[in-house]
């Protein structure tokens, strides 16, 4: 999820003196009494009480307070607990009151998060086209995942927004807004534009067809990323070298299976690592793992990402973080081994 610039792009440094407060997901405990600086693309950047100066994507960041910003307060807290209809409501308002141009615009990202589970699809597809048309692919993760009621004017203009934003698009910005349009057109019914599209996102249709091949030739491409699978026990992080090294060189088909190689691969350097450098594997690995569903929800194994996402989110210590991924797993992969695995993992944190 990197690149490009911003419609929650403001490079502004804020002077203020207000006590903010900044919950890290990798991190339990919060940054209180911090000062958020400003925003670079999807980074926030704010000063620790202690005087550190911290940079971090806006999806690695659990919380956001700001004082005096209550309706924003408001929303973060319902968001994070799982109430997404009620939070986009309360980041609407939030919204509505934002007055610097930078406050209206980390009020846009954080609201499309919400928007992206509950809808309606097309306020979620029209904020979130203009997202990666600012930000590329630091937006994917963003990508609306929930469509509307079958023949709703949500579904229909949304499927309109994303055709013609499809049209427009090339590379993996394209099969980003694919996957999304899928999702529009299987909720409508609509099998033959689906099966169209699933042939040319590359996923196997039910005659076995598959999709046009990456930039890489797809010999080199099974190839790196078998010889990476193979070094995942006895070597992760070469595995994780030989992938990263060329990961700009994948196409869209192949995306999945080597970020679903470089987060086992972080996650086994971390089972080595220790402390801070421990975590911050963790985290990485974690990241990795919700690309893989955010980006490619009908990949193979965006089960098992969804589920060993929750799993390091529950060993960083993060509980509301792993219950949200656990329950994401029982919804969409109901009849999964990994669904079995997460409800059982769920009683555990759950108790």
């Amino acid at each position: 999820m990197k690149r490009i610039i911003a419609i929650a792009a403001v490079c502004a440094a804020l002077t203020s003196a207000w006590a903010d407060e900044v919950t890290v997901k990798d991190n339990t405990s919060a940054f209180k009494n911090a000062t958020i600086t400003g925003l670079t693309g999807l980074k926030l950047e704010y000063t620790t009480s202690g005087g550190n100066t911290v940079t971090k994507s806006l999806d690695e960041v659990e919380v956001i307070k700001i004082t005096d910003h209550d309706s924003l307060n408001e929303a973060e807290t319902l968001y994070n607990q799982g109430k997404f209809a009620e939070s986009a409501k309360a980041y609407a308002t939030a919204l509505d009151r934002a007055g610097d141009d930078w406050h209206k615009q980390l009020v846009t990202v954080r609201r499309l998060r919400a928007l992206a589970r509950v809808g309606p699809i097309d306020q979620a597809a029209k904020d979130w086209l203009a997202l990666v048309a600012a930000q590329g692919a630091d937006a994917f993760a963003y990508a609306p995942r929930t469509a509307g009621e079958k023949g709703s004017d949500a579904n229909k203009h949304a499927i309109k927004l994303l055709e013609e934003a499809a049209a427009q698009r090339k590379g993996a910005e394209l099969a980003a807004i694919q996957n999304v349009l899928l999702k529009a057109y299987v909720a409508e019914g609509m099998q033959e534009q689906a099966d169209k599209l699933k042939a040319a996102l590359g996923t196997k249709t039910e005659a076995g067809g598959e999709g046009p091949a990456s930039p890489m030739a797809a010999a080199d491409v099974a190839a790196t990323l078998r010889e990476a699978s193979d070094l995942l026990k006895s070597n992760p992080k070469e595995a994780l070298a030989k992938v990263s090294g060329k990961i700009n060189s994948f196409g869209a088909n192949d995306l999945g299976d080597a970020m679903m190689v470089t987060a086992r691969a972080q996650q086994a350097m971390a089972a080595k690592a220790k402390g801070d450098e421990q975590r911050h594997l963790l985290a990485a690995a974690g990241l990795d793992y919700m690309r893989v569903y955010a980006f490619y929800p009908a990949h193979a194994s965006a089960a098992e990402a969804l589920l060993q996402a929750g799993e390091i989110s529950k060993q960083l210590g993060n509980n509301l973080a792993a219950r949200t991924a656990f329950r994401e797993v029982v919804e969409h992969f109901g009849q999964s081994d990994q669904a079995k695995k997460a409800q059982a993992a769920l009683a555990t944190i759950e108790r």
